[in-house]
């Protein structure tokens, strides 16, 4: 199944761009949000974060060994999505980390944020 491209005068791209494949899953101390991105170095990975909003920006790379030849013609195409973000994450502590093309990152939550057990007192 082929992903959207999107080719709107907002893109700097000089290729098409896709939206990566994403999990979104809630943990009991934020959101993690993990992305797969093939062909995506740490090199070329934006991740751009503001209040409300999360953006992540791939350049793919192709590389070519000497004395191959390309069966594949085409254009490549980048990955691009953003995505809205609740006032509860806390923008000052989250984390990103790639392996193999999945990047994984880290929304905690803001104390204020998270559940509390209140204890009750006998009066």
């Amino acid at each position: 199944m082929a992903l959207p491209t999107t080719t709107t005068a907002e893109n700097l791209h000089d290729r098409p761009t896709v939206a990566p494949r994403v999990d979104i899953v809630e943990t009991s101390t934020g959101v993690r949000l993990i992305a797969d991105m093939p062909g995506v170095s740490p090199d070329s990975l934006d991740v751009d974060i503001e209040p409300g909003q999360l953006r992540l920006t791939g350049r793919r790379s192709r590389t070519i060994p000497e004395g191959a030849v390309e069966l594949l013609g085409g254009r490549l195409a980048d990955y691009e999505r953003t995505f809205a973000l609740s006032d509860d994450v806390d923008l000052e502590h989250v984390t990103a980390s790639m392996s193999d093309g999945v990047l994984t990152l880290e929304l905690p939550k803001h104390a204020r944020s998270q559940p509390r057990r209140i204890s009750v007192q006998r009066a």
